[in-house]
């Protein structure tokens, strides 16, 4: 869904889109991480820096998760 908004919608998490790879877990680093702090960094620095923190929040619950697996 996100990718095919590419190009309608400026939007950092639509724009790195491409990038993600929906696999989580099971692996030391993840690619994901380096485009989620990207995009949080984007949001932040821009007009609408709640969507930041929010996906900040969601990065941190993920981390959570993953560290809770192993």
């Amino acid at each position: 869904m996100l990718q095919n908004a590419n190009g309608q919608i400026k939007d950092p998490l639509v724009t790195w889109s491409e990038q993600l790879s929906m696999q989580n877990g099971g692996t030391k680093e993840n690619s994901n991480d380096g485009i989620h702090k990207e995009c949080i960094a984007e949001y932040l620095s821009s007009s609408t820096p709640t969507r930041g923190l929010l996906l900040n929040q969601n990065y941190g619950y993920m981390m959570f998760m993953e560290t809770m697996a192993f």
